[in-house]
């Protein structure tokens, strides 16, 4: 790629690099810090709910507490007199309260008067179921003579229930006490209703056993395993919810408190970011063309120029021309630097047709077959003679696929893939391995290889380069001169048996023929 667009693609990787790192400011630093803002303010506001349902607990335990340190009440939970009923407990008490029950209880434990009456629906309640359970266990009641209250939630009667209980005293808040005095309301959609309109957020309360959505169940789950107070959840880049868990009077899990929030502050943030990414983009290209009109006519001009002579020089090789460029910037001290290479190149002339006959030598080596296996056995590369000792024309016929299953013979095939796989597996060094090898014709060859092994930047063994000489002619050679030689061998042998044979009946006959003439002479 020329200089004259190289210059240009680095001014442009730098702006792009510089609206990247602009970006990756913005993501990884701006804009976590609008949602850190919005999720105190969203963990705030959940707070202030909470903070609203124990006022609201507060309230009730101060209306009981007026009740309860009562000469009448004092008196009417002994005598259960009708007058106190008639007088305190009508339907209007409930409405005035802002209540839905009162329970009597004395201090036995026993009820000896209870009312239900629903002040928003304006009808009576007798559904009291789960009363008395709680009672039982004595959570509800105060058997001691403090001005102290209790206060809670409970389930009973079908619904989620918040009560405030008190020691049943004197109008001096004095003991000792006769009872418990319980004023309780339901924790329903209209209280939960007016939580929203004093607090204008958007809530939804839930029982704990009828949470269905997956990211409330994992909120649930986080606020009772890890017993964080508050827990945010990202439902969107628009949306966020809020959530707290409400105890029952058992220190159980009752009420999963949720608040659902605009991300305002991060949509704002958004575009805050958007806007300054788009002004830097902006800032950047015009800087881009300032610097390159600067560069066009200071440097890339006269690099140009400098460019074109030496192209000159390298058509016409007359290293003997030199380069003249005015200045004393790097580019004169770079043309200067090339007038004296062009003063070396003319005293490289017979060094470069020496390298040149190196390189042919090095081509004439590489008539031996050179493969490339990786660690599975698969070729990844052979050269020409490969292919022309194989009988293969194409790279398609051989290159991805298995050397072991392809061109090996079936009969040595095991033998082959055991000393291979023992080979990748670094449990067996074959620097020198003979064996026969499979053409496309099905014929077969004997090669002698030179082999070693590849390895990763760690150390693991991912391959095999071998390469390898046709030393079949050579072999069925030395096979016919070991057989003739064998031949001549026995020939040799043979004669040798006979020359022997003769010598040894020479020296019988002489032997006759003595003792022939011996007996002769006898007679």
């Amino acid at each position: 790629m020329s200089i004259r667009y190289k210059i240009p693609l680095l001014l442009s990787i730098v702006l792009v690099g510089l609206v990247l790192l602009n970006m990756a400011l913005s993501w990884k630093i701006i804009l976590p810090s609008f949602r850190e803002i919005e999720i105190e303010k969203a963990k705030t506001n959940v707070g202030r709910v909470t903070e609203a349902y124990y006022h609201e607990l507060e309230n009730l335990s101060s209306v009981v507490s007026d009740w309860s340190n009562w000469d009448d009440t004092y008196q009417f939970v002994t005598d259960e007199n009708s007058e106190y009923v008639e007088s305190n407990l009508t339907d209007t008490t409930f409405e005035n309260l802002k209540i839905d029950f009162i329970i009597f209880a004395n201090s036995e434990g026993k009820v000896v008067f209870q009312k239900g009456y629903n002040f928003n629906e304006g009808q009576p309640i007798t559904d009291f179921g789960g009363w008395s359970e709680h009672l039982k266990t004595g959570e509800l009641l105060t058997d001691y003579d403090e001005n102290k209250s209790k206060t809670g939630l409970i389930s009973a009667a079908g619904g989620a229930v918040v009560f405030a209980s008190h020691p049943i005293l004197n109008s001096l808040a004095e003991g000792p006490s006769r009872g418990t005095l319980i004023f309780a309301k339901y924790f329903g959609a209209k209280e939960i209703e007016k939580l929203a309109q004093l607090t204008r957020l958007d809530i939804n309360i839930d029982p704990v056993a009828q949470v269905a959505e997956q990211k409330d169940r994992k909120a649930l789950e986080a606020l009772i395993v890890a017993k964080n107070p508050v827990e945010i959840s990202e439902i969107s880049e628009k949306e966020l919810r809020g959530y707290s868990l409400i105890k029952d009077i058992y220190n159980q899990p009752a009420l999963l408190l949720g608040i659902n929030f605009s991300r305002d502050i991060y949509q704002q943030g958004s575009k805050a970011v958007g806007y300054f990414l788009i002004i830097s983009a902006a800032g950047g290209l015009t800087v881009l063309a300032i610097v390159g009109l600067l560069l066009g006519v200071l440097v890339l001009g006269r690099i140009f120029n400098f460019n074109a002579k030496i192209a000159e020089i390298a058509q016409s090789k007359n290293f003997s021309k030199r380069i003249v460029v005015n200045g004393g910037d790097e580019i004169s001290s770079m043309a200067a630097n090339v007038n004296s290479m062009l003063e070396s190149l003319e005293r490289a002339s017979s060094e470069t047709e020496a390298e040149h006959q190196k390189a042919q030598s090095y081509l004439k080596v590489m008539a031996s077959m050179f493969v490339a296996l990786d660690s599975s056995g698969n070729v990844s590369f052979a050269n020409q003679s490969a292919k022309e000792i194989l009988g293969v024309a194409t790279d398609e016929e051989i290159i991805g696929k298995n050397w072991l299953d392809n061109f090996v013979p079936q009969k040595i095939r095991p033998e082959v893939k055991k000393v291979f796989n023992d080979t990748i597996a670094g449990e067996k060094k074959s620097d020198y391995y003979e064996n026969l090898v499979l053409t496309k014709k099905g014929e077969e060859r004997l090669i002698a290889w030179h082999n070693t092994i590849l390895k990763d930047g760690g150390g693991n063994v991912i391959g095999t380069v071998s390469s390898g000489n046709d030393i079949t002619q050579y072999r069925e050679q030395s096979e016919k001169e070991k057989e003739q030689s064998e031949d001549l061998k026995k020939a040799n042998e043979l004669m040798m048996g006979r020359e022997m044979r003769i010598i040894e009946l020479k020296k019988e006959v002489e032997e006759l023929k003595q003792r022939l003439e011996q007996n002769g002479r006898k007679t």
